[in-house]
């Protein structure tokens, strides 16, 4: 993430709504993104704004409706 911003991009085949959930190393939430209405097969967007987050590592958890998940490391320089 530069300039505190930063976009999570992801296909989707069948999920009709997706939730990312930020941690901080300690495992602490920092933020909770969503998404509805996602267009199926195509990629779809959610912006994070992360105004005043400390530089460090983080965690995002990638949760559809379907029960498929990824968990990403996110960068805060």
């Amino acid at each position: 993430i530069k300039n505190n911003k930063t976009t999570f991009r992801f296909f989707v085949i069948n999920a009709e709504k997706v939730e990312i959930n930020i941690f901080d190393i300690t495992g602490t939430l920092i933020a909770k993104l969503f998404k509805d209405n996602l267009i199926l097969n195509e990629y779809n967007e959610i912006i994070w704004d992360s105004f005043n987050l400390p530089t460090g590592l983080y965690f995002a958890s990638v949760q559809s409706d379907k029960n498929q998940s990824k968990v990403l490391k996110v960068v805060v320089e």
